[in-house]
């Protein structure tokens, strides 16, 4: 006797497959083929962690840290990250404000569900990840593109000034940025 499995949520019937991750699918079946593959596609690095990394990890085991971090991280690796970005960046960011994930999906997502409310509009850059309209749509946004330059990945001159009185009508605006693809979007509350 099989049980039938319950309905998924209406909202999975506007999400799109992660195309992605199919090119990935498709990538390893020829692999286990046979055929020699280069992996370009998701970011992830085609070689294992540094020696001096292992290393690290193997002194953690052994010194039993193995259990759950705080759902923040660990207050050392906060502490370091907002240490860089005033060495780097010359911001000055609280430690408690730094939350730790594991990838910056989860990081997108939380900030999304945490910023976005029902029908506001998301601006994010055209091209981007390609997941970035999903964690968008998962907190019932609208994401919206904005075409960026090859170059640089920002706004392209048109599109910048075409912005501003964008930014001068909404006061609630917030600004969201993720470095590995200078993923930029400004978030508005629709005006009814």
């Amino acid at each position: 006797m099989t049980t039938a499995l319950p309905a998924l949520s209406l909202r999975n019937d506007a999400i799109a497959p992660f195309q992605t991750m199919e090119l990935v699918k498709s990538a390893q079946a020829l692999e286990a083929s046979g055929r020699s593959i280069i992996h370009m596609s998701i970011g992830e690095p085609d070689f294992t962690a540094t020696p001096s990394v292992i290393e690290a990890l193997n002194q953690a085991l052994a010194n039993g840290k193995s259990q759950y971090t705080p759902a923040l991280g660990i207050a050392p690796l906060r502490e370091a990250i907002a240490t860089h970005y005033l060495r780097t960046e010359a911001l000055v960011v609280d430690p408690a404000c730094v939350i730790v994930t594991a990838g910056a999906s989860a990081a997108l997502t939380l900030a999304c569900l945490a910023l976005v409310n029902p029908g506001d509009e998301v601006l994010l850059t055209d091209p981007s990840y390609p997941c970035n309209r999903h964690f968008v749509a998962a907190a019932n946004g609208i994401p919206k593109t904005i075409p960026v330059g090859a170059e640089t990945m920002r706004p392209t001159a048109g599109v910048s000034e075409s912005l501003q009185p964008l930014r001068a009508c909404f006061a609630q605006a917030s600004l969201f940025a993720h470095s590995h693809d200078h993923l930029a979007g400004w978030r508005h509350r629709r005006r009814s």
